[in-house]
């Protein structure tokens, strides 16, 4: 049995939080782009976009589900993704606007947590219980 620390709840918290506020963003900046097909009377277009988010949409709302209850695939899902994306940011482009300076250090702040917890406590950054020995 392992029990959780000071880590594991904020953890818990903030890694869905920070992808779920990334994508909500992301499907913003993209309404353009989904409601540009529309306006000319190409739906199929926009039907083929919406088409492309709908299963990362499902996928964010399955690993959100997993955070609460603490799986451990989502655990690794999560480290992945950050790990990715702090990736991008170094090689591709590092830091293009305010708001995207922003994610990708609250991002990276998310990497070295989850990093900490993992190396120190375990997944999630729970830790093992303690037996007590009863006399």
């Amino acid at each position: 049995m392992r029990e959780p620390t000071r880590l594991t709840r904020s953890l818990q918290i903030l890694l869905p939080a920070y992808f779920n506020v990334g994508w909500v963003v992301a499907c913003a900046q993209a309404w353009p782009t989904i409601s540009r097909p529309l306006a000319t009377g190409q739906r199929l277009g926009a039907v083929i976009i919406i088409a492309a988010v709908a299963p990362l949409t499902i996928i964010l709302a399955l690993l959100t589900y997993g955070s609460l209850k603490l799986w451990r695939w989502a655990f690794w899902a999560y480290l992945v993704l950050l790990v990715s994306f702090d990736a991008m940011v170094i090689q591709d482009r590092l830091f293009q606007s305010l708001y995207q300076t922003f994610f990708s250090a609250v991002g990276l702040v998310l990497s070295v947590a989850s990093l900490i917890g993992l190396v120190r406590f375990g997944l999630w950054a729970m830790k093992k219980a303690t037996v007590a020995m009863s006399q």
